[in-house]
């Protein structure tokens, strides 16, 4: 009986099903991990979503029928993934701003990418966008490799200031300040090695705040917390179900194997259950 590991294939055939592609060499926990974070920059199932711009948006005039072509997809529930990079299909590769911020950086373009028709055409300025499960936070639109550039989260707050309130330091005295506060390039460096690195902000009033990075940042294998997070929990889950089973062998009603070869099994419906292989008999 070993619950976690059949998870683990379960979700390594959705991987594969999907036709992502990963390195061979990750191991299997990472790569559930991985898949988490994909499925939460994917946005999950397509569904509609309200789209709120800040104040500070501003769009190029060239881009605005690609950004009108976005905003549709996202207000009538249609998949934003040919607004991602290339390298959205390959789940080893990994978006530092996106794992450490939450905050998405998607291509402006209005026609198919003539390397790849899957894709939009990519285009220099991107648009920098935070999402949440029914609503779609526009930033504004920056330049590849703005990825660092705190005024990303300080327009968040500005604009959205419940998006960052979570993240707020409040055990800090009001008006607490980092003893330094990396540059940007410090912060590069940083996410390349997963720190976790907190960032000072400015509130109404011009008076600092400190906040730890929206979804709680990155971990040292630079994957996002949130998401090793959700695995923690899900394999803590399942080892609780372990032993369940081996204290109550009576659930199977008499029709016990010796050993017992209990497998986890997922139906079409999603539902997850337990199956003992030798006689067949199944719990829900």
């Amino acid at each position: 009986m070993d619950f976690v590991s059949d998870w683990h294939d379960i979700i390594i055939g959705d991987i594969e099903e999907k036709g992502l592609r990963y390195s061979r060499t990750t191991p299997k926990e990472l790569l559930v991990i991985k898949y988490f974070t994909y499925l939460r920059k994917t946005g999950g199932t397509p569904h509609p979503r309200r789209v709120h711009r800040s104040n500070e948006f501003v769009c190029p005039s060239h881009l605005q029928n690609g950004l009108s072509q976005l905003i549709h997809c996202l207000e009538n529930g249609t998949s934003i993934s040919p607004y991602f990079s290339r390298a959205i299909d390959d789940i080893s590769k990994i978006d530092r701003m996106f794992n450490d911020w939450g905050v998405l950086h998607l291509h402006l373009g209005d026609k198919p990418d003539q390397r790849d028709q899957r894709l939009i055409e990519r285009t220099g300025p991107l648009l920098f966008l935070y999402l949440q499960k029914d609503d779609a936070y526009l930033i504004n639109v920056y330049w590849h490799g703005d990825w660092t550039d705190r005024s990303i989260l300080q327009t968040m707050y500005d604009n959205w200031p419940e998006l960052i309130e979570p993240y707020i330091l409040k055990s800090l005295k009001k008006g607490a300040k980092l003893v330094h506060q990396l540059t940007e390039n410090e912060l590069h460096e940083a996410r390349g090695e997963g720190s976790l690195v907190l960032q000072e902000l400015t509130d109404e009033n011009g008076f600092p705040f400190v906040i730890i990075p929206p979804t709680f940042g990155m971990t040292t294998s630079r994957d996002a917390s949130q998401d090793v997070s959700s695995y923690d929990k899900f394999v803590e889950l399942l080892l609780h179900l372990e032993s369940h089973f081996k204290k109550n062998h009576e659930l199977f009603e008499g029709n016990i194997a010796n050993p017992l070869r209990l497998k986890l099994i997922r139906d079409i419906d999603n539902m997850f259950y337990v199956v003992e292989q030798s006689t067949g008999t199944i719990i829900k």
